[in-house]
């Protein structure tokens, strides 16, 4: 907590942090605070600079604030006393200091590979996770096309220089990379998809006509030159539902910690996935297509792949789950 002053903050109450289960993969990314400061509940996070560097966290940081400003509904952000909305912390390889072994425990192996790093606060949203009904997942869909549609860009000549700051970029170098390593929708790793390929096309009930699908499917998944035709945008990077609080006047988007440049089919498709019933699905796209949200049909494809590739995902190498995968193309195939 010695990093409060840094926020303008003191005499912290009521502070929880999160504790870790056993089996629980530990991470700097993990250590996250709630507390109160003269009324009102805050929300610390700790933040690292991983391999997009240090332009892309505070970027992401900036498109935060851009929402914010924009009316979308995330949560808001608490500046330092310097401005910024990241503050340095202790330095985690200065062994002198009094919370390197409490550091290094907490994250655990990953420790030594952590260059810096750094703390953000935001104001806590109180709520509960949305229910999974047909309703509700019309009103997520919306939700969501609002957030894809703050994220597009005005043109660069309508504005005058000092509003340039307030603009989010179509095109930013240092968060292209976003859907090359979000591995949340479909992993794009080639040895994980080689082995769940082999084991699928291996089973013994597959039929020629299965195998040929499988095989076409994981084609299309493989091909990194279709991601650019795909409809790219600001997306969140992390859509579920377990990212959206309900509240009393409507809904709140959170942990916009993977905000960034990528294809707007990785949010529809993950956020799909958590809904297991058709109509619900459904739902969400007619909230998404009747507010602004355009889907093309290369999007759809690569929706629909994801979502068939997560079902597949989840039978590999659990020989309890069966895989009937005409009827699995088929209910998939009749969402939209």
């Amino acid at each position: 907590m010695e990093i409060l002053p840094e926020f303008g903050l003191s005499n912290p109450q009521e502070i929880h942090s999160w504790p870790y289960p056993e089996d629980h993969r530990r991470s700097i990314n993990r250590l996250v605070a709630k507390f109160t400061c003269d009324g009102q509940c805050y929300l610390m996070k700790a933040r690292t600079v991983e391999h997009r560097g240090t332009r892309a966290l505070f970027e992401t940081q900036r498109i935060h604030q851009v929402f914010h400003q924009r009316g979308v509904s995330v949560p808001a952000l608490h500046p330092g006393l310097n401005g910024e909305t990241l503050i340095p912390g202790p330095n985690p390889r200065d062994e002198s200091s009094p919370h390197y072994e409490a550091l290094r425990f907490l994250v655990g192996p990953e420790y030594f590979h952590v260059p810096a790093v750094y703390y953000e606060i935001q104001h806590f949203i109180f709520g509960h996770h949305p229910p999974a009904d047909e309703h509700t997942a019309n009103q997520i869909g919306t939700v969501l096309a609002t957030f894809h549609s703050a994220g597009h860009q005005p043109p660069i000549r309508s504005l005058a220089p000092e509003e340039w700051e307030h603009v989010v970029p179509h095109i930013d170098t240092f968060l292209l990379n976003k859907s090359l390593y979000i591995n949340d929708f479909i992993t794009r790793g080639a040895d994980r998809r080689r082995k769940m390929h082999d084991y699928v096309t291996g089973l013994k009930t597959i039929s020629p006509e299965e195998r040929r699908k499988i095989d076409d499917l994981f084609c299309r998944i493989g091909d990194h030159s279709r991601q650019g035709q795909l409809s790219w945008g600001i997306i969140h990077g992390n859509f579920c539902l377990n990212n959206i609080i309900a509240r009393d006047e409507g809904f709140f988007i959170i942990d916009l910690d993977e905000v960034g440049l990528g294809p707007i089919s990785h949010d529809i498709g993950e956020v799909l996935s958590d809904l297991e019933r058709a109509d619900h699905q459904n739902a969400l796209i007619k909230g998404y297509m009747e507010n602004g949200g355009n889907i093309s049909d290369l999007d759809r494809t690569d929706i629909l792949d994801g979502l068939v590739y997560q079902q597949i995902a989840s039978a590999f190498g659990n020989d309890q789950q069966e895989l009937e995968i005409n009827r699995l193309f088929a209910e998939v195939g009749a969402l939209f």
